[in-house]
């Protein structure tokens, strides 16, 4: 009995010491709930509304001084640095500062956009991934076509995973690698959710995005925090739809059968 109860007992604690404890930090215009023990956002929330703002986005990247030292990456420094620094002789490996709040969401006012520019709202993304063809950059533009359309409201983050093979940035910005990045995309007109589950490495691009539109239980599920499940609660009493939510076009977006105007900054700030 005494060693039955000692088992229990070491099972409650590491369930306990297992869940990383998220500290929620407010920005103008979004919210991230950081993983102090990770330097990393675990997971960030803000609401998209029809785009009225063109405010300029910042060159470089910053630390939050407000934040505690033990919750900011080391560096502000882009992580390719740090890439070249480790592998001269490889061209391969190509990491952006990814923002997990997209910047030209923020552009309503200056402290918004200055704001997502804080390295507390980045992660090392591959490039691929990350760019104009990648599956990361296809949700972030189906977002700013339905804002034209209605009210969204946006959830995203990381899952660091169990790869330790890519975590090239430990020393130099204190963070290890992400094997994930997700997103959630709530439509208020017709209350559905569409959530994404993506692999952080090459190939992962908007040409086969389907491939990454999973279920809400999924998504749930493959969170690493009860926190973050916590969350995205509310969502899931939406209609999830599992039918791929299509944008098209280039200076003309379509999503949901109507034409959209985009501007070009979109394409360029990314």
């Amino acid at each position: 009995m005494v060693r039955f109860a000692f088992v229990l007992i070491v099972s409650f604690l590491t369930a306990i010491f297992a869940q990383a404890d998220l500290q929620e930090r407010s920005y103008p215009g979004f919210k991230l709930w950081v993983d102090c023990s990770e330097r990393l956002t675990k997971i960030a929330y803000y609401d998209l509304t029809k785009d009225s703002g063109n405010s300029k986005r910042p060159s470089d990247y910053k630390r939050d001084k407000a934040a505690e030292e033990s919750c900011t990456q080391l560096s502000s420094k882009p992580y390719q640095g740090s890439i070249t620094a480790q592998f001269p002789n490889d061209k391969s490996k190509k990491y952006d500062v990814g923002h997990i709040v997209n910047a030209n969401h923020m552009d309503s006012s200056e402290e918004a956009i200055k704001a997502s520019m804080y390295m507390v709202n980045m992660f090392p993304q591959v490039s691929e991934f990350n760019r104009q063809k990648g599956a990361w950059y296809y949700t972030e533009l189906l977002s700013e076509c339905l804002r034209d359309l209605t009210d969204l409201k946006i959830y995203a983050g990381t899952i660091i995973g169990s790869d330790s093979s890519d975590d090239y940035f430990v020393e130099s910005h204190g963070v290890r690698t992400p094997d994930w990045a997700w997103k959630a995309i709530y439509r208020l007109d017709n209350n559905s959710v569409q959530a994404y589950l993506m692999p952080n490495r090459k190939g992962v691009l908007g040409a086969n995005v389907g491939d990454y539109v999973v279920s809400f239980d999924k998504l749930l599920g493959s969170l690493e925090e009860d926190e973050s499940r916590a969350i995205l609660e509310p969502l899931r009493a939406a209609n999830n739809d599992m039918n791929l939510w299509v944008v098209e076009g280039k200076n003309k977006l379509t999503c949901g059968g109507e034409p959209i105007s985009v501007s070009l900054m979109f394409i360029r700030q990314l």
